[in-house]
């Protein structure tokens, strides 16, 4: 493996995990707050 990808496969790793995380917890938190009162459930179908 070359320098150049070695270093390519660490800078996408670097942007893409704080990318998921924020995105996982972001779900988490909204499917909490909307599923709160008992007279809605989100979501009212999944893909």
């Amino acid at each position: 493996m070359t320098w150049l990808a070695a270093s390519t496969a660490v800078s996408t790793s670097i942007a893409l995990i704080p990318v998921v995380l924020g995105v996982t917890a972001m779900l988490l938190i909204a499917l909490a707050v909307n599923n709160i009162p008992k007279s809605r459930r989100y979501p009212e179908f999944w893909l």
